[in-house]
């Protein structure tokens, strides 16, 4: 697996053997290697290599639909599928850079989705709320919402914030119920779900069985 590892990070670096073309709709180029692109998408793979495709007849797709951050990210992963995480390494405080990471990540879980990368999907998902040097969870949960709103993002982003916030209100973790309030009135969706699951999880621990 080191070998593995290794020769892939040594790939990454040599575009003279690359032979397939990623771009971005503001035509950002990422040059590639079919055979990465074989070890982790079928579909992606398949465009490169048939001549059933315009994509495999020309030597390149345009990816669209999601910012070229988001497929930077992508390439990223592909070459380093084990170590790379893609979290928010600016300040906590930069909701700005931290709505535009949050973007990215929604347009990696895009890409997942359209390409069958199910761990690359998974990967967006967990990093999404993980946020690190977050002393506010509150509000930066609100960011997590407005940019899921924004993009239309997908349903397991939104389970993932109704998960988020239960745990919130099951654990000790401080907030401001008015921040709270705000939210959910703004989201009111969102409230009835994130209601209706510590419903659920009350039932389920403190009423008999039947």
């Amino acid at each position: 697996m080191d070998n593995v590892e290794a020769a892939l990070k040594r790939l990454r670096d040599n575009h003279e053997l690359a032979d397939f073309t990623l771009v971005a709709e503001n035509g950002k180029e990422w040059r590639v290697h079919k055979l990465v692109l074989f070890m982790h998408s079928n579909v992606l793979y398949r465009m490169s290599t048939s001549q059933n495709y315009a994509e495999g007849q020309i030597g390149c797709v345009t990816l669209k639909e999601v910012c070229a951050d988001s497929i930077k990210a992508m390439v990223r992963y592909l070459y380093d599928p084990q170590d790379f995480r893609p979290y928010h390494t600016g300040s906590p405080k930069d909701y700005d850079s931290i709505k535009q990471h949050m973007h990215m990540l929604i347009g990696m879980w895009k890409l997942g989705d359209m390409y069958n990368m199910g761990r690359m999907k998974e990967l967006a998902r967990t990093v999404y709320l993980e946020f690190r040097g977050c002393r506010n969870f509150v509000e930066h949960m609100e960011l997590a919402i407005d940019a899921l709103s924004e993009l239309d993002g997908p349903t397991e982003f939104w389970d993932t914030i109704r998960y988020s916030l239960k745990h919130l209100f099951e654990s000790r973790h401080p907030y401001e119920p008015k921040d709270v309030a705000k939210m959910f009135k703004e989201y009111p969706d969102l409230a009835m779900g994130v209601l209706e699951d510590l419903v659920n999880v009350h039932y389920r621990t403190n009423c008999p069985n039947p």
